[in-house]
């Protein structure tokens, strides 16, 4: 029962990390067993005394596992943390709905794990010592191993060692209470490995049971999140101009030996347009440090450290290589907010001059083959514009930039080479200028791409990314600073080194960053353009009107998707999104570990019972008398050891009748004969009498059949 509570608390794994759960589960599931066993096997307290004592215990060990520094001699808890822990039990599933995973490891968090593992050992073990049932200890791990998981991301399911774990544990448990006798050291050796199989068998065909294409149950959309961090402070993309004009102003230090050497750092990001400005995001959240997964991610990445050194940035922003995973802000993490979409991550007050603080960023490595024909995502938050003024009416320059973005991507096919070729006219056709106007409105932006042809990498970005939504590409604007070289392991980022760029998001792949500033066109996390041969380079005459165009290339883009996910020989049959909802994983599992564990037993019975009919004629009618005697030990009889051979048959005339009775008689009497009549040599035809043997052994299997109900065969079935 203690491996069967402790696999329980492994299904938080999607919620918590295995180091902060490794302690809190080994408590909760050692302590509660122990103290069944000497409560009520050993004590004998009544069933209402023993939960009591269980409740106390759960609520000592939770003080002296996850709140020590308040429990009095870090053991025993105080009324008023009691209380406290009550309410953080009650709390807690709501609070792990609404944190950003993976959760922070707090005690009024890790209560509820706590309490879920200690209830799983503690009803297993009463069960196991005041009833008689096989499975019936095993039923109270089954409702958290399928309810814990609605706590995590889309109802994400414990992981396949998890459940193999589990069913293994369930399974020796089921064993351990079988009937002891001589089969009893065949059932473990052969029932703890069907046991295992029967899970990994489950885990692999879960996906193509009836309704796994469903999507998982996610609660986590369904609770209020907690409020909103204000940030504050003039937008990095506004401060571009500024910061150009001043280019020696330090800003930050970092110290990552293992970074590109023009790696970028990003600030923020700007998803939001309303024709006068681009603004940064403002959904952020109070994460203590942690950044969830993006919900798209690169086929690949490498994972990169940095000490960062605020030096005169201003801000609240955290500037970080790409999307981080995790911020330590030298121990005060309270104050850190991120935003789930772009891992953007700040702090609900500016830092001062000489913050330090430790990020872990995943740097996406793209591939080429995968972007160049992938689709644009569908994201109408991100390609929304303005269309129309305060007073309702066109705003003229809105046509005037879907015009020129059309212009510049005329013979593109594919979205990625859309974005491309938007990108690569504007480096061709604009300058750089350092001391250019600040602005990006829709008249600025006009102004910028028509007349002035010269600006600052804000102008070229914002350009871009309005350029690109015309065409409904999703895109957003980042702001950051190119990596200039590094000495010694050390980046001094100046104010010069800012650089402001797009990012286009991508079905399958998620946000991939262009640099349509001029000179920015290579960076270390851009993607290669496309070869010439791609469907797009076709001459100005082979291209087909735009409809005609885009139906094609919808297509061919479809038939290539489908041959994508169309499965090899050697891949099998899975699911397109590579996932089963976690439901049919626990079904599954259950059903095969049903299953397998009782046709094993049959499996087993059936070579037995063939082993007792071969042999010399003596070793035959031994064999018959064994396995008549088997047979009515199955439905009830008592060991054999203190019974005569003929008390066996009278206990069997009882059972099953005249009929069953008068071929336990004769088998009876073959048997004393064989024990204790004449030598062998003076004995009748012994194969005629070990024919006769069997044949009286085949009555009593039937009969013991048919005088038991099919319910009862298939409990009696089981190991």
């Amino acid at each position: 029962m203690t491996l069967l509570a402790w696999c329980t608390g492994l299904a938080y794994l999607p919620v918590f990390g295995f180091d902060a759960l490794l302690p809190v589960i080994t408590a909760a599931s050692v302590a509660p067993v122990a103290l069944a066993f000497a409560v009520s096997a050993v004590l004998r307290y009544p069933l209402w005394s023993a939960t009591a004592l269980s409740a106390l215990g759960a609520l000592v060990g939770v003080c002296a596992t996850l709140y020590r520094d308040q429990a009095i001699g870090g053991t025993l808890p105080t009324p008023s943390l009691a209380r406290e822990v009550g309410r953080a039990l009650v709390d807690a599933p709501p609070s792990l709905l609404g944190v950003i995973l993976p959760a922070p490891p707090e005690p009024r968090l890790l209560v509820l794990v706590f309490t879920t593992v200690w209830a799983v050992g503690y009803a297993g073990a009463e069960l196991a010592l005041r009833t008689g049932g096989r499975a019936l200890p095993v039923l109270p791990a089954v409702v958290p191993l399928a309810g814990v998981p609605l706590l995590g991301i889309g109802g994400e399911p414990p992981k396949a060692p998890v459940l193999c774990a589990a069913v293994v544990a369930a399974g020796a448990v089921i064993l351990v209470r079988s009937p002891a006798g001589p089969e009893r050291a065949a059932r473990l050796l052969l029932g703890v490995p069907l046991a295992a199989g029967a899970a990994l068998i489950a885990v692999g065909t879960s996906a193509v049971l009836p309704g796994a294409s469903r999507q998982a149950v996610d609660l986590r959309g369904h609770v209020d999140r907690p409020p909103s961090v204000e940030v504050r402070g003039l937008s990095p993309l506004d401060r571009i101009s500024a910061w150009l004009r001043d280019p020696d102003r330090p800003m930050f230090r970092v110290a990552a030996p293992d970074a590109a050497p023009d790696q970028l750092w990003r600030v923020t990001v700007f998803d939001r347009y309303d024709g006068v400005a681009w603004h940064p995001v403002q959904d952020l959240e109070p994460s203590g440090g942690r950044v969830p997964p993006a919900a798209e991610a690169t086929a690949s990445s490498r994972r990169l450290t940095q000490d960062i050194t605020l030096r005169r940035l201003p801000g609240p922003w955290l500037p970080a290589a790409e999307r981080p995973v995790d911020v330590d802000l030298a121990g005060d993490d309270a104050g850190i907010a991120v935003d789930r979409d772009s891992g953007v991550v700040a702090d609900d007050a500016d830092f001062t001059e000489g913050t330090r603080y430790t990020v872990v960023s995943d740097v996406p490595v793209y591939d080429p083959e995968r972007v160049q024909f992938a689709l644009a995502a569908d994201d109408p938050g991100h390609t929304a514009l303005p269309a129309q003024d305060a007073a309702g009416g066109e705003i003229p320059a809105l046509a005037a930039l879907r015009d020129l973005a059309q212009q510049a991507t005329a013979g593109s096919g594919f979205p990625y080479q859309q974005a491309l070729r938007l990108a690569e006219w504007l480096r061709a056709n604009h300058t750089f200028d350092p001391e250019a106007v600040p602005g990006h409105g829709y008249r600025n932006l006009q102004f910028f791409l028509e007349t002035s042809k010269t600006g600052t990498s804000e102008q070229f970005a914002a350009a871009f990314a309005v350029l690109a939504r015309t065409l409904n590409l999703p895109a957003r604007v980042v702001v950051g600073f190119r990596s200039p070289p590094a000495v010694d392991g050390v980046v001094e980022v100046r104010a010069g080194d800012v650089l402001a760029w797009a990012e286009i998001r991508f079905a399958g792949t998620g946000w991939v960053p262009f640099f349509p500033t001029p000179d920015q066109g290579q960076a270390t996390n851009a993607v290669p353009p496309p070869p010439q041969s791609t469907p797009g380079e076709a001459r100005p005459e082979q291209i087909a009107p735009p409809e005609q165009r885009q139906e094609q290339t919808r297509a061919d883009l479809d038939a290539q998707i489908r041959d994508a996910e169309r499965p090899s020989a050697a891949q099998g049959v899975a699911r397109d999104d590579g996932e089963s909802p976690w439901w049919t994983w626990l079904v599954a599992s259950c059903a095969m570990a049903a299953a397998a564990v009782p046709l094993g037993t049959r499996g087993v019975r059936a070579l037995r019972r063939r082993r007792r009919r071969r042999g010399s004629h003596d070793q035959r009618i031994l064999g018959a008398w064994a396995q008549a005697e088997e047979r009515l030990r199955r439905i009830g009889m008592p060991s054999a050891d203190a019974m005569t051979a003929h008390d066996v048959a009278a206990y069997g005339r009882r059972r099953l009748g005249d009929r069953a009775g008068e071929a336990l008689v004769v088998l009876a009497g073959i048997h004393n004969e064989l024990l204790y009549g004449e030598p062998e040599d003076a004995r009748p035809d012994d194969g005629a009498r070990a024919r006769l043997a069997w044949r009286c052994c085949r009555e009593v299997e039937i009969a013991a059949r048919a005088a038991t109900a099919v319910r009862t065969r298939w409990r009696l079935s089981r190991i």
